[in-house]
């Protein structure tokens, strides 16, 4: 590699991002683009700075809201690479922000009927939940371990069930709740229609649309017991469900079976 062309590479990512202020469609990807321009220039040069800008950089990512475009994806795939490679602080919050903008893909494929949206989510993050797991572990925070590892697992094998079932839920909670999920379905409907015919320029309605999806799902989380409407389940749910299955199974047993239950668990 010649330095020279990296620097002069450096220059014109610095001088794309001036071009794409928050808000600009593009403005992660361009993150992302000088970001690994400065990780490359320190494996060459050693330059801390360069390691210092790159993850302030990186760290404008967790700021992304209505993630439609598969390069938001790819830039939080890309911290949390650069942060594993390099040991930084910041790996968790990485792989936080990276299963929350894979939640949103997920939210939008499953409003498109094409595999698309869903093959990038794929491609794109695969073994992401079980190397989130294992950074949780190694740094000591292993309730977010185990919420991340859910969170991954729920994308992969709930992309549909988590639309499908609440609605009808939130209907036959009141009125309020019958014309919030009203409107969730037909917000949903328009994004659906949208991403039928995607392309860059309705890239702008989409994330309109998707705001006004996130502030009807957060007057639906007003709602009591609905709180957690389309979230992950905290440690916390996960183990009481776990306390409770094993209840279950107790009850089940037979009195030999009981006794010995109890004699392992004291």
């Amino acid at each position: 590699m010649v330095l020279s062309d990296l620097d002069e590479a450096i220059d014109l990512h610095r001088a794309a991002l001036s071009l794409c202020p928050p808000g600009h469609s593009h403005r992660f990807m361009s993150l992302n683009n000088l970001a690994n321009g400065l990780t490359d220039r320190f494996d060459h040069q050693g330059g801390l700075s360069d390691l210092d800008e790159a993850f302030t950089l990186y760290a404008q990512l967790s700021q992304i809201s209505h993630a439609v475009l598969h390069h938001d994806l790819h830039a939080v795939k890309s911290w949390t690479i650069s942060a594993e490679q390099f040991k930084h602080s910041s790996a968790l919050t990485a792989y936080q922000t990276a299963l929350r903008v894979l939640d949103d893909w997920q939210h939008v494929a499953g409003l498109s009927s094409s595999s698309h949206y869903f093959d990038v989510v794929s491609k794109a993050t695969s073994s992401l939940a079980m190397d989130a797991f294992s950074c949780g572990v190694r740094h000591n925070a292993s309730e977010n371990a185990v919420e991340l590892a859910e969170q991954g697992r729920a994308v992969f094998w709930s992309k549909l069930a988590r639309f499908h079932s609440p609605v009808d839920e939130i209907s036959a909670s009141g009125d309020i709740g019958k014309t919030l999920a009203a409107e969730f379905k037909d917000i949903s409907f328009r994004l659906h229609s949208m991403l039928e015919v995607f392309s860059e320029g309705n890239i702008s309605g989409i994330r309109r649309l998707t705001m006004q999806q996130d502030d009807v799902i957060s007057r639906i989380r007003m709602i009591p017991d609905f709180s957690r409407f389309l979230l992950h389940p905290l440690f916390s749910d996960l183990q009481k469900a776990h306390q409770e299955k094993w209840f279950l199974s107790f009850l089940s047993l037979d009195a030999h079976s009981i006794t010995m239950c109890l004699y392992i668990h004291m």
